[in-house]
């Protein structure tokens, strides 16, 4: 994609086509991300996110740097949820986990889930994907989070039942173990 990059306001007539030359790259960055075995929600979440700032923007030099911001940003997206080396039974999880971070999540129901015991999920989860499944989940909650926090003007307390922690006192703390601050200072920083 990138020598097709190379493209310039001169080669275009108006804006529209150069948008609808975004959308194409767009397209066909997510279809990678689909062939390296991405999860459909994290692609989708941002094919979307980059399709809102195409139309959203008319101007050449915006347009242009956003070709580069989406490939970085496929990029990062493929390199943290890449599941092609998985086992099946991990594929199985993190893609439940990833679709039903609204919910209660547990080692045991994933494993019931699974028709194995929660013990050998576990094992199997932390040496294929270097982390604990709660640790794994809370990542995952957490990072929902901060996408909310950042494009919507949605309550705190609403965006912390959104990604599946009822307390809100628990998800500021744990907002803040990995954030470094809390869901306000947060999106007070980031938007």
């Amino acid at each position: 994609l990138l020598p097709q990059t190379n493209i310039n306001s001169n080669d275009f007539v108006n804006i529209r086509d150069y948008k609808n030359k975004l959308i194409y790259y767009n397209t066909l960055l997510k279809k990678a991300g689909e062939l390296e075995g991405i999860s459909t929600v994290h692609l989708q979440s941002l094919y979307n996110t980059n399709l809102d700032k195409i139309e959203l923007s008319n101007d050449f030099n915006e347009l242009y740097n956003l070709i580069f911001n989406m490939i970085v940003d496929y990029c990062d997206t493929i390199s943290d949820h890449k599941l092609k080396y998985y086992s099946p039974l991990v594929k199985k999880a993190i893609n439940h986990i990833n679709l039903n971070l609204n919910n209660d999540l547990c080692v045991k129901d994933l494993a019931d889930l699974f028709y194995v015991s929660p013990t050998y999920l576990a094992r199997l989860f932390k040496k294929e994907v270097n982390s604990s499944i709660v640790e794994y989940i809370n990542t995952q909650r957490i990072k929902q989070s901060t996408c909310l926090l950042k494009d919507s003007n949605l309550p705190i307390h609403q965006i912390s039942q959104m990604v599946g922690i009822s307390d809100y006192n628990y998800f500021s703390r744990l907002f803040k173990k990995y954030m470094n601050k809390t869901p306000s200072q947060y999106r007070k920083n980031n938007t």
